[in-house]
């Protein structure tokens, strides 16, 4: 239908969708996720994760049941007391805002849940990432010497 309108949906993640997540990054252009380094893409890597998460959040962006994108929220498994937020958005779905609702609904997970700060890394050359993550009031903290990441923070309140 052409007037049909399309409705984004956030579902949590789980084993189920491994397959989904798996197809979603390596379906992109090298060029595009070049800057995502949150997991090792295999799939035994991203099954793996989702079978184990118990506090660790995965929560997927949907559009007619097709994955889109997805957020994660990890380390609280691990016992860290602050989640490391990381995310990734179908190509096709960029600049629509869909990164900022990530960055929102973790925000607003963490509330939620009582924990008091977020951290994340950004290779420094992802000037949309940056602009985005700045304007919530996330700020540099540190350097990751291992991938060359920037490290933030922003404090919950």
């Amino acid at each position: 239908m052409e007037n049909e309108l399309q409705v984004v949906e956030i579902r949590k993640l789980g084993f189920g969708h491994a397959t989904d997540i798996y197809n979603l990054v390596k379906a992109s252009r090298k060029e595009y996720f070049q800057y995502f380094t949150a997991f090792e893409l295999k799939y035994e890597v991203v099954e793996g994760f989702l079978t184990k998460a118990i506090k660790d959040q995965y929560m997927g962006f949907f559009i007619g049941g097709s994955l889109i994108g997805f957020y994660m929220l990890r380390g609280l498994d691990a016992g860290y007391r602050i989640p490391s937020y990381g995310v990734f958005i179908s190509e096709s779905y960029q600049s629509i805002g869909l990164a900022r609702l990530s960055v929102m609904h973790a925000l607003g997970f963490c509330k939620l849940n009582h924990i008091a700060k977020l951290m994340l890394k950004v290779h420094p050359e992802n000037k949309k990432a940056l602009e985005i993550y700045r304007s919530f009031g996330f700020t540099e903290t540190g350097f990751d010497p291992s991938n060359g990441n920037l490290v933030f923070h922003k404090e919950i309140r």
